[in-house]
């Protein structure tokens, strides 16, 4: 496992400005995501060759000597949200006092199945695409409705940043991902 430093920053960013404990829920959630990632890897006899915590998360890459099929890649990328919204579930029967932790790995787990770019459902499309499409078909599929779906997502987060005054992590997120777009599609 590999921390960087821009990881730590972030995290202290975050800290000082959310005045609470949710972003120390949100990255134990995140930690818990990606051990869903990691155990399906291992589960389908792969293996992990790193996770890097950095900026804006973490990042599995699996082994050189991994292959998968699409079948079995787009399955280890729905065990992250999977084991995000088994939590979500399992959570909100303990009360009001685990309501707010389960309602961050709820909302953890739907977004990450957004079908966008990197996020686990773009990568559950590219997967189910391209076992039906060629490889260069299924990237253009991808990236229209990865475009498709960050408009209305960026302007939530513009909403939300004007109607709290200080809450810019949606939409931080959507430029976030947006740039990955455009870097993957050039």
């Amino acid at each position: 496992m590999r921390i960087g430093w821009t990881f730590f920053a972030v995290l202290s960013l975050m800290l000082a400005f959310s005045g609470d404990g949710a972003v120390l829920i949100a990255a134990a959630s995140a930690f818990a995501h990606e051990a869903g990632h990691i155990a399906c890897l291992y589960a389908l006899s792969g293996r992990a060759a790193s996770v890097e915590l950095g900026a804006f998360g973490m990042r599995l890459t699996r082994g050189s000597d991994t292959a998968l099929s699409y079948k079995a890649d787009a399955a280890c990328a729905l065990a992250g949200p999977a084991v995000n919204l088994i939590l979500a579930l399992v959570l909100c029967f303990f009360g009001s006092a685990l309501r707010r932790v389960s309602a961050i790995n709820l909302a953890l787990g739907i977004f990450n199945l957004l079908p966008v770019g990197e996020l686990d459902g773009g990568r559950v499309l590219s997967a189910l695409l391209c076992s039906r499409l060629t490889h260069t078909a299924a990237e253009r599929v991808c990236l229209l409705v990865g475009v498709a779906v960050l408009i209305p997502v960026a302007f939530a987060g513009f909403y939300i940043l004007i109607d709290s005054g200080y809450n810019f992590t949606l939409l931080a997120a959507a430029v976030y991902i947006s740039i990955g777009l455009i870097m993957r599609a050039a």
